[in-house]
């Protein structure tokens, strides 16, 4: 289920990734500080910023935009949201402050895609890197060519096509399986609701 949603756009890499005029990074990576942990954590997507942050020292593009906030649903109002901490983690690696923007409303792939177009439109900035996971990519690739990106996509955050031997356990019911055929449904479910409502 999962290669179904992945293999539409495959891994290109790096050095084949044309130049553009900024690199779109996606939130969705990061456990965000609390009162347990003051620093934040990657996540299995953290991929997404790693991807954008190879792009950058590439020359792909000068510019890197962080898109995430924090939804009202599933976290308790915060001073810092998750673009924020995305920034602190890309300066942490080594990328400068002047190379950032941070587009922090958005708490969904739809307004990831509206918001992030008012914040650069200005600018003229149109033709754009769009960096989220391989299984996400198909639904978020449709979503910022509908608010009118000129987008090259360069999906991260593979979960298939790992080569590694096939053993018997492979062909019991897991937890890994379970968590895998769960993503898939979500993004088939969601790329059509989004298309039902003329998001994408």
């Amino acid at each position: 289920m999962l290669t179904s949603i992945e293999d539409q756009y495959p891994d290109r890499g790096v050095t084949n990734v044309p130049i553009a005029q900024a690199i779109v990074v996606l939130g969705g990576s990061l456990n965000l500080p609390n009162d347990s942990h003051p620093l934040s954590g990657i996540t299995n997507s953290s991929d997404r910023m790693l991807e954008g942050m190879r792009l950058y020292r590439a020359g792909k593009a000068p510019l890197i935009v962080l898109s995430g906030g924090d939804s009202p649903l599933l976290a308790k109002s915060r001073s810092v949201h998750e673009a924020d901490e995305m920034r602190n983690l890309l300066e942490e690696w080594g990328v400068p402050d002047s190379a950032i923007v941070v587009e922090d409303r958005s708490i969904n792939t739809h307004e990831n895609a509206m918001f992030t177009r008012e914040l650069l439109e200005p600018s003229g900035i149109g033709h754009i890197i769009l960096v989220t996971s391989a299984a996400h990519m198909p639904r978020a690739a449709a979503t910022f060519r509908k608010v009118g990106f000129d987008m090259i996509p360069v999906p991260a955050d593979f979960l298939t096509g790992w080569e590694r031997q096939i053993s018997v356990f492979d062909w019991f019911p897991g937890t890994g399986a379970l968590r895998d055929s769960s993503k898939a449904m979500h993004e088939w479910l969601g790329f059509w609701v989004y298309r039902f409502r003329g998001w994408a």
